[in-house]
């Protein structure tokens, strides 16, 4: 009698130790089919025609010396149009960044797709953004951007430490 008792306990316990696996391997393919559905919202929206023409034309036209230069260039007072867009594209890298900040995407995904991007416009609008933060008193100003950028740079520098600067 004990040894069917002492069975039915190694069973019981073997079903639970099944289920607990069956449930964390459940979990674990429906967070990267989450991460994967939201990659690809980020990716389609990446790849409009409208972003991927602000991306370039922030990369590739805009210039300035200091803030001073950017207002007078891109500032909501001469040039409302201008400001808009610049304002779009960082809140869909702001975004992003508070993804990346909330555990909802992994940094490395980041890293393969859009390092460049991030890099790139992060170090070209950094001096506008710190200056801004201190102007306006706004410390949050980009602050999710700004985490993405530290930690896409730190991967892509591990990886390339030629582009480390």
């Amino acid at each position: 009698m004990a040894s069917f008792e002492f069975l039915a306990i190694i069973l019981t316990g073997l079903g639970l130790t099944v289920s607990i696996l069956y449930y964390t391997t459940i979990l674990k393919n429906a967070n990267k089919t989450r991460e994967a559905n939201l990659f690809n919202s980020i990716y389609q929206i990446l790849l409009s025609d409208k972003l991927f023409d602000l991306t370039w034309e922030l990369w590739r036209k805009w210039e300035y010396t200091d803030y001073d230069d950017f207002m007078q260039k891109y500032g909501p007072e001469t040039n409302d149009d201008a400001y808009k867009r610049f304002h779009n594209y960082f809140s869909h890298l702001e975004g992003i960044g508070i993804y990346l900040k909330r555990g909802l995407i992994r940094p490395e995904l980041i890293d393969d797709f859009m390092s460049a991007d991030i890099v790139t416009h992060w170090e070209k609008f950094e001096h506008y953004i710190l200056e801004h933060r201190k102007r306006m008193n706004y410390p949050q100003y980009y602050e999710h951007f700004e985490y993405m950028y530290k930690r896409v740079k730190s991967i892509r520098d591990s990886q390339h430490p030629e582009l480390a600067h």
